[in-house]
């Protein structure tokens, strides 16, 4: 939620900016949301009908090392180490930031109900 001082300015936080570093490699701090749609420019790139052709999966595979080693500013990066960070570290940012790209409807409340039930003592 977003809180004023006061003055009128509306005060929040830095989403979707997240530090990252590989093994002994420099700290960086990456835009998220940029990072996903640079490497779904590149994956959409190499797909024929939603696939990946076996004749440019190595290809894809170097591709992917690349992107992540020059986002990481790393030269010696391994395939799983890129996977995890293309397909775990920025999709798990990517969902959780998604909720606020969602248009709140007038008809639904800003948050889901409580699960919680509150027990009023005697």
């Amino acid at each position: 939620m977003s809180e004023t001082n006061g003055d009128g300015i509306i005060h929040f936080g830095r989403k979707g900016r997240k530090k990252y570093q590989l093994g002994d490699g420099p700290v960086v701090e990456l835009d998220v949301i940029d990072v996903q749609n640079e490497w779904r420019r590149i994956d959409t790139s190499f797909r024929v009908d939603g696939k990946i052709p076996e004749d440019r999966d190595e290809e894809y595979q170097e591709s992917a090392k690349r992107f992540a080693g020059a986002l990481l500013q790393v030269d010696d990066i391994t395939g799983a180490e890129a996977w995890e960070f293309i397909g775990k570290h920025m999709v798990e940012e990517v969902e959780r930031l998604q909720r606020f790209f969602q248009p709140i409807s007038p008809d639904k409340p800003e948050s889901p109900p409580s699960s919680t039930t509150v027990v009023t003592l005697p």
